[in-house]
């Protein structure tokens, strides 16, 4: 039986695609994952903030799972919770590749947590971005735009404004 909480947190069930990526993404990972290597200043406060403001401004960006027995699974939203934004030091040597496999290991499990996370390799002068994300809640292409959207709110563009492209 699904829980009152659970109801009032309801959005809907996993469509068939979305149920096929969560069964798999519990054993493995196979998610999306948008990088970029960006050169120039910015700070951690730049990218903490564009992170928060896309995460608020869409709904599934705050999702999880939930698997109550006898009827399929499907997401709740939880709008408390803060984006997963892990930021660690960027060091010389590091390559694009090497932060994506971290990413790649680092697994979704059966959805109950975050289903979106940024990983920020960080210097003054240089970053490595990366935005993963669940397939419940993004195919690629829709990583592609959430991503865009950061990057925009970064360089001092409005979301609103780019929500109009």
């Amino acid at each position: 039986m699904v829980t009152s909480e659970a109801v009032e947190r309801y959005i809907r069930p996993l469509d068939s695609y979305e149920e096929f990526f969560w069964l798999q993404e519990i054993n493995r990972s196979i998610f999306p994952v948008v990088a970029a290597e960006i050169d120039g200043p910015t700070t951690i406060e730049q990218w903490i903030g564009a992170v928060a403001k896309v995460h608020q401004h869409y709904p599934l960006l705050s999702a999880s799972v939930r698997k109550v027995a006898a009827i399929p699974p499907f997401l709740v939203t939880n709008r408390s919770s803060a984006p997963s934004i892990r930021v660690v030091e960027f060091v010389e040597g590091l390559s694009l590749a090497d932060a994506m496999e971290t990413e790649f290991r680092t697994s979704f499990g059966d959805g109950s947590g975050a289903l979106m996370r940024v990983s920020l390799y960080h210097r003054s002068d240089k970053v490595l971005f990366l935005l993963a994300i669940h397939h419940c809640i993004a195919d690629g292409k829709t990583a592609l735009m959430i991503f865009q959207d950061i990057l925009g709110l970064v360089v001092g563009e409005d979301l609103e404004d780019r929500s109009e492209e």
